[in-house]
């Protein structure tokens, strides 16, 4: 917890997270694409978010009824998540899509969508469920 107590708001480990978060809260939409395990993000996407935790501040607040982070800046951005998956499994894909409206809830997203893609499928096919993600952004 060094981003919330030795330099809030920033990582303290020296590496590229930070840049990676101040292009996160710059951004208008941030879209995560990742490969499924169970439902879940992959490690190296799951590692980023983890690490992201210096976005918002370690007060709390209630959003929905729920308890969460106080937002740290004035704007977010919102999130798309596109998922990509061997073959369609609707257990995964539920989870997947409730991990997203979850951060979205967590990092003060505006908005979010997921979407699910499929290896086999065609550029253009990937490239419709991308746009159907970005058309679909429902708001939190």
């Amino acid at each position: 917890f060094g981003c919330w107590t030795q330099s809030p708001g920033e990582c303290v480990i020296e590496d590229d997270a930070p840049i990676i978060d101040a292009k996160i809260i710059q951004s208008d939409v941030v879209v995560y694409f990742t490969p499924l395990t169970f439902g879940a993000y992959s490690p190296l996407l799951k590692n980023q978010l983890d690490r992201s935790i210096c976005l918002v501040h370690p007060y709390f607040t209630r959003v929905h009824g729920e308890i969460h982070h106080k937002k740290r800046y004035p704007k977010y951005p919102s999130i798309l998540g596109i998922a990509l998956l061997d073959q369609a499994d609707d257990e995964i894909e539920s989870l997947f899509h409730r991990n997203i409206q979850r951060n979205a809830i967590n990092l003060h997203s505006p908005s979010f969508a997921s979407e699910i893609v499929y290896y086999y499928q065609s550029d253009s096919e990937i490239s419709a469920a991308i746009d159907a993600g970005i058309a679909n952004l429902e708001v939190v």
